[in-house]
């Protein structure tokens, strides 16, 4: 067990990089702006909390809270376990170093396991803390519904990260032999990830044929909190027995229920313990090989192939390749983009009446009357998307201790950043695209609007991409062993979102307020970022190469 505690303390202090007072002082000063990002979402959560609340107590279905609260916390869990547990368990550079010490497939997985929970605290932290507190002040709980709330935060993640760390690990397991690794990685992390999303769909389309309409106004009316079981169950199952113990906080029930929920977590645990001996070495051994095709080029080919083209073509072309062929870049920079169109229609395909929530947002959407609000929010809307890729964002960290090459390559700087902001652009432009044709089909807006929207998405991505390679270029993130460190603990990607968000939303409110017409609205918008980018660009452009030159490796 010592081996297990020493591999912990080493993952921990990889995370949290505390050798010097500097990088101490960085990291509680990352750890402040990051509460502050998310204040604003954990005070609406709480607020409206607070106001659900009000309105369930009318029918004592006040519990429903505690059941969306559980669930949705667990469903978002696993779904972002996926994308965590395949970088820290398989694309990890310490791995290779770790698979030559005397140490068991379980105590690696396990060390590892840890840490990912670590971080999937902070993300549930944000959506169960200010349900659970809201909750207790509302309801007047005692004390040991808080005690039972402390206990639930910590053992809630385990379930939804065994699930998602056991399909990862058997994915791997098949898809690690032969040649094109990569290739098989990112199509289980795929299928990984449709598997997520596909068990959400089923659970609640089945949700909705349990229950008649009339079974559901009966239960709903028998008041008891008897929707809450129900409803966390079709959600995320775990998460039921996370309701009853806190529904029940006050009696005999809510420890039985509370020891249940920490056997059953024992025991999934213990269960991806003994599978991690079975599966993980291998699935993990030969990760890093690569297979190259050996061919003769004739001096036709070799001719054809070193063919003199734009130096800004061939550098945004390098950075694209980069992008699909690494594959955590692929997962967290690239597919991430296309996933938005995903998000989107859930929400509407899995409610009751389908026809019907169409209808009302196609009525809005082909209002012109709504035109003046429906601009301005698309383009928040857009300047969060396009900012939460994190392509331009970490475009200079990506480069890790190989930064150097860029200073000697005979490009000028200006065009090397205008190849990382059109990789950026160009991705987030075809996924905007995709939405759009979405939007097109479903919902029939005009053709006037589709190309409205396009516009403003260009402006949009083109503003979070300098902004995100501005932030990059000042403080980038060059000493990582994981390529997931350089994109997903890389503290340039939250700056660049929230600055993003607060304008778009700013510039959203403010032409709300104003009260434009839908045609001066765009007009306003477009003129403004147009400059904005101007701005950028020339900052870029006249003080990049000396900030690229001033750092060190």
């Amino acid at each position: 067990m010592n081996k297990f505690f020493s591999l912990i303390k080493i993952n921990l202090k990889m995370m949290w990089d505390m050798s010097s007072k500097k990088k101490k002082t960085k990291g509680v000063f990352f750890l402040i702006l990051m509460a502050l990002a998310f204040l604003p979402m954990i005070g609406l959560i709480f607020v409206g909390t607070g106001e659900l609340y009000d309105g369930l107590l009318k029918i004592n279905q006040q519990g429903i809270i505690l059941a969306l609260g559980a669930s949705i916390s667990a469903l978002i869990i696993f779904v972002f376990g996926i994308v965590y547990c395949i970088g820290t368990f398989y694309f990890s550079t310490d791995i290779e170093k770790l698979l030559y010490l005397p140490l068991k497939p379980s105590y690696i997985v396990g060390s590892k396991f840890f840490t990912v929970i670590l971080y999937e605290y902070l993300t549930q932290g944000i959506f169960l803390i200010p349900i659970l507190v809201q909750y207790g002040i509302k309801s007047g709980a005692n004390i040991v519904y808080y005690i039972y709330s402390i206990i639930i935060f910590l053992i809630n993640p385990i379930i939804p990260l065994v699930l998602a760390s056991v399909i990862i690990m058997i994915i791997m397991r098949f898809t690690n032999v032969g040649k094109n690794k990569d290739k098989l990685k990112i199509v289980g992390w795929i299928f990984s990830l449709t598997f997520a999303i596909g068990i959400n769909l089923v659970s609640q389309n089945l949700s909705s044929k349990a229950y008649s309409s009339i079974e559901l106004q009966n239960l709903i009316m028998e008041g008891s909190n008897s929707m809450a079981a129900i409803m966390a169950r079709n959600i995320f199952p775990s998460s039921k027995l996370v309701t009853q113990i806190l529904l029940k906080s006050n009696s005999i029930y809510g420890i039985l229920y509370l020891l249940s929920f920490i056997a059953i977590n024992t025991v999934f645990l213990v269960f991806f313990l003994y599978l991690s001996e079975k599966f993980y070495f291998k699935g993990v051994i030969g990760i890093s090989e690569t297979t190259s095709k050996r061919k003769a080029l004739k001096d036709e080919e070799l001719s054809k192939a070193i063919k003199m083209k734009c130096k800004l073509y061939a550098y945004f072309i390098k950075e694209i390749k980069i992008l699909f062929r690494t594959p955590i870049y692929l997962m967290n920079c690239v597919i991430m983009n296309f996933l938005w169109p995903v998000f989107f229609m859930i929400p509407i395909f899995t409610r009751g009446n389908v026809g019907g929530s169409i209808s009302s947002i196609k009525s809005i959407l082909n209002n012109s009357q709504y035109l003046n609000i429906i601009i301005p929010i698309f383009f928040a809307v857009i300047m969060f998307i396009s900012s939460s890729n994190g392509i331009a964002s970490t475009a200079v960290s990506r480069e890790g201790k190989n930064l150097y090459i860029n200073k000697y390559i005979p490009i000028n700087s200006t065009t090397m950043f205008m190849g990382k902001i059109l990789s950026a652009v160009v991705i987030e432009f075809i996924s905007t695209i995709i939405i759009l044709i979405i939007v097109y089909s479903i919902f029939k807006v005009p053709i006037y609007m589709i190309m409205i929207f396009l516009i403003l998405s260009l402006e949009a991505m083109f503003f979070t991409s300098f902004l995100g390679l501005l932030i990059d270029l000042n403080s980038p993130k060059l000493n990582w062993d994981n390529e997931q460190r350089a994109v997903k603990q890389n503290f340039n990607l939250v700056i660049n979102m929230v600055a993003s968000i607060v304008l778009g939303t700013l510039t959203a409110l403010l032409v709300i307020k104003i009260n434009f017409e839908s045609t001066y609205g765009f007009i306003f918008i477009i003129l403004l970022y147009t400059i904005l980018n101007f701005m950028l660009y020339y900052l870029l452009k006249v003080k990049g190469k000396n900030i690229l030159n001033k750092i060190n490796l």
